[in-house]
C-alpha cells in the first residue's frame, strides 16, 4: 500500500483507497473518522470501510436489525436459526419454543462483542440476558464450520473460513506466553488497522478457557491446539482460509439471492455449514447466521491460506460505473 494512505484509516478503508489511487481517483480523508470523499471524472462519493454512497439505507437498515434481519432471511428463503428476540425479563418464557443449547446476541452489533455461544438450559440463558441492558436475540444453535461470504454488485465474490483465535502448545509456554509470542507476528496490529487484529485477554477468552479446564498459567502439550474464543471474528484476534473455489453455483445464487433481498450491493454473510460444496439447505442444522452491511476486506486481501481476492478493486469499479450514471 502507499505509504501516504493515513494511519487513522483501518485496513478495509486502506485496501479502498489504495485501489482507488491505483485508478487515478482522488481521495480525501477526514482525520480520525474512516470517511474517504472519492473523486473521478467529475464525479465524487463517498466510502466509509467497505460501504459507499451507493449503499441501500434501508438494506443497512436490515443488516443493524438482527430480528429484522431474520425476517428477510425468511423471505429469500434462506436457513437460518429459529429465534426469539427478548426485550425484557417477562419475554424469557418464550425459549421454551427453543430447542437447548442457545446462542444469545446484541439485536444490534457487530464484530462478536456480547455474543455468548452454547447457554446449556434456561437458567443459563436468564443469567446472560440479565447480564445485560439490551434487547438481544436467542437463538438454536447451528452445527458446522462458520464461514464469511461476500457478494458484490448482488453477485458472489469470495469465501472465507474464519478460524477462532486460537494458540498451539509447544509443551514450554504458558498460554500467555504463547499469545503473546502470536502477538508479535507483523501482520497483527490495533484493532481492524492489521492484516490481524491482536488477541487481547479479556473475562471472556479467560471464560472459554476454563470451559477447557485450562487457565492463562497452563502449558498446553506440544502441538495441542487452544481455542481461545467460541466466535470466529477477526476483529477478536481469528485468522481466515480463502476457499472461494470451492462454492457451488447453488449456494452461490442463494447468496446473491440474500444479497438482493436484503438489498445490499456490498454484502458480508455469515454461515454456518458442513461444506460450501453440497447445498446449504439440504445440510442438517447449517444456515445463515447473519449479515454485514460493511464487511471487512482484509480476510480475502490477506488470506493465511489459499488465493487473495481484490474486492477492494471490485467495490472501487462497481462505484466508478454507479458514479457515471449521475
Amino acid at each position: 500500500m502507499p505509504t501516504s494512505i493515513p494511519n487513522y484509516l483501518d485496513a478495509s478503508s486502506q485496501l479502498l483507497y489504495a485501489a482507488a489511487i491505483e485508478r487515478g481517483i482522488t481521495c480525501e480523508t477526514f482525520p480520525e473518522t474512516q470517511v474517504i470523499k472519492m473523486s473521478y471524472q467529475g464525479k465524487s462519493w463517498y466510502t466509509a470501510g467497505s460501504r459507499t454512497s451507493f449503499q441501500s439505507a434501508i438494506g443497512q437498515t436490515i443488516a443493524d436489525n438482527k430480528a429484522l434481519t431474520k425476517v428477510f432471511l425468511k423471505t429469500a428463503q434462506a436457513p437460518t436459526a429459529e429465534s426469539v428476540l427478548v426485550t425484557d425479563e417477562n419475554q424469557l418464557m418464550e425459549l421454551k419454543k427453543l430447542h437447548f443449547p442457545l446462542v444469545m446476541k446484541p439485536q444490534r452489533g457487530a464484530h462478536g462483542v456480547g455474543v455468548i455461544v452454547g447457554l446449556a438450559d434456561f437458567a443459563a440463558a436468564r443469567t446472560a440476558f440479565l447480564n445485560q441492558t439490551n434487547p438481544v436475540i436467542f437463538e438454536e444453535l447451528l452445527q458446522g464450520t462458520e464461514f464469511r461470504i461476500v457478494c458484490i454488485n448482488f453477485k458472489f465474490a469470495a469465501a472465507a473460513l474464519r478460524q477462532p483465535a486460537q494458540v498451539t502448545g509447544d509443551g514450554q509456554h504458558t498460554i500467555a506466553e504463547l499469545i503473546e509470542l502470536k502477538n508479535q507476528h507483523p501482520w497483527r496490529d490495533e484493532g481492524h488497522r492489521g492484516k490481524l487484529s491482536l488477541i487481547k485477554i479479556d473475562e471472556i477468552l479467560i471464560q472459554n478457557l476454563a470451559q477447557q479446564q485450562l487457565v492463562l498459567t497452563s502449558r498446553p502439550a506440544e502441538k495441542q491446539v487452544v481455542i481461545l474464543r467460541q466466535t470466529a471474528n477477526l476483529s477478536t484476534g481469528g485468522e481466515a482460509w480463502d476457499l472461494t473455489d470451492q462454492v457451488s453455483p447453488v449456494n452461490q445464487r442463494l447468496f446473491e439471492t440474500i444479497a438482493q433481498t436484503c438489498d445490499l450491493n456490498v454484502i458480508g454473510i455469515d454461515v454456518m455449514c458442513q461444506n460450501l460444496t453440497d447445498p446449504i439447505a439440504h445440510q442438517p442444522k447449517a444456515g445463515i447466521i447473519e449479515i454485514n452491511k460493511s464487511p471487512g476486506l482484509r480476510m480475502h486481501h490477506f488470506p493465511v491460506q489459499g488465493r487473495t481476492h481484490d474486492l477492494a478493486g471490485q467495490i472501487i469499479d462497481f462505484a466508478i460505473k454507479e458514479a457515471i450514471k449521475l
